[in-house]
């Protein structure tokens, strides 16, 4: 093989490639390659993929598909990202107390903001709520729950006496 006439032609497909991150489409190849799989690379990957007869650019209404499922997958990470999150505030009860106000006197006193101290954060009826086959699943996988749900807020209470 001639390394100077390879490299020429990786250069020159390269030069050929106008998008920034083309999508090359995967050839089916004597070492296994998968055919049809999209990805998006760098021109000089793609160059020495077309030189290499192991991918082949893709169509414009495939890498326009492929582009969507991209960003649909995305957004949906992105969602669960942002269902992950758990945001609460550790307050001592002198902080509580002066957030209620002077206008309420501490024997009336009523908030609807579960403290920590109160007891576990989520019950077994609380998640069965959330998600209608989580009885049935653990059932089938032989979780206990009410032993999760424990261990739970055990490793709550060592990361809170961490802060």
């Amino acid at each position: 093989m001639d390394l100077k006439l390879y490299y020429q032609k990786i250069r020159d497909k390269e030069s050929e490639i106008t998008d920034a991150f083309p999508i090359v489409v995967s050839n089916e190849t004597a070492d296994g390659g998968k055919p049809g799989l999209l990805t998006e690379v760098t021109p000089g990957i793609a160059a020495k993929m077309l030189v290499e007869g192991v991918a082949r650019l893709a169509a414009a209404e495939e890498a326009q598909a492929f582009k969507a499922a991209q960003a649909e997958a995305r957004r949906v990470a992105e969602q669960a990202a942002a269902a992950a999150k758990v945001q609460f505030t550790v307050l001592s009860t002198a902080e509580l107390n002066r957030l209620q106000g002077p206008h309420c006197p501490p024997r009336t006193r009523r908030t609807n903001m579960a403290l920590f101290i109160d007891g576990p954060a989520s019950s077994m009826e609380d998640l069965a709520a959330q998600d209608s086959q989580l009885l049935d699943v653990a059932s089938v996988e032989n979780i206990d729950v009410t032993q999760k749900l424990a261990l739970a807020q055990d490793e709550l209470t060592l990361e809170l006496n961490a802060l």
